[in-house]
């Protein structure tokens, strides 16, 4: 039985079917990505919104990590590199060019990134999907409204992220560690306690990778 339901209503997500969020920013914001899951379609929501990703500070191996994996778009990477000759003197020839790349230029925007970021101390894989898995439950709790089912997609991202134990506790088909018997609480009790691992886990990571730049904007 999974940890969101009780007897009466076992794996009743499967069921809710329909897109992650109501509303589509913009062109470099949101694009759909659909996977079958249990017979059933559920839609995963990449890449996230730039003024979103732009809250927080990322190195360029970071940047280029997520967009080779879809987590973002372009115009982070040539906004990003915006922002650095706005607030630094040293700028190297590579962040200008990626800075003035036109729309019809993105193209290049992923080599000039990944240039730069050769120049940036190793950080391993590890680290990196760490942040993203955050930011990315970070994005999803602020805007948990807007989906049809915001559990069903912690699911995919448990797997898509190689089954990280730091949020296991609030992946629903996992059971508890804490001998909780979901059986003998209410489908709403359940549900809030699901919530509650979920928002503790992201007031504990936040302390390992900071708060946004805009701290205390979208927080509940």
């Amino acid at each position: 039985m999974c940890c969101c339901c009780n007897g009466s209503t076992t794996y009743g997500w499967v069921s809710a079917i329909g897109v992650v969020c109501s509303g589509v920013r913009d062109v470099d914001s949101v694009f759909w990505v659909q996977r079958s899951v249990a017979s059933e379609q559920i839609m995963t929501l990449r890449p996230l919104p730039t003024d979103f990703v732009l809250r927080y500070s990322l190195s360029w191996r970071e940047a280029v990590w997520a967009y080779d994996q879809g987590w973002i778009g372009s115009k982070v990477l040539t906004e990003s590199a915006t922002r650095q000759l706005a607030s630094d003197r040293h700028n190297a020839s590579v962040e200008v060019e990626l800075a003035g790349l036109l729309p019809l230029e993105s193209i290049r925007a992923r080599d000039l990134a990944g240039e730069v970021a050769s120049k940036e101390p190793p950080l391993s894989d590890e680290v990196i999907k760490s942040k993203w898995l955050y930011l990315i439950l970070r994005w999803l709790f602020e805007n948990r409204e807007q989906a049809v089912d915001p559990f069903a997609l912690i699911d995919e991202l448990y797997t898509a992220f190689d089954y990280p134990a730091e949020i296991m506790p609030f992946v629903r088909y996992m059971p508890p560690e804490d001998g909780y018997d979901p059986s003998k609480h209410s489908q709403t009790e359940n549900y809030d306690r699901m919530l509650q691992h979920w928002r503790d886990y992201l007031i504990a990571t936040e302390k390992r990778f900071g708060p946004s730049l805009t701290a205390g904007q979208g927080r509940d």
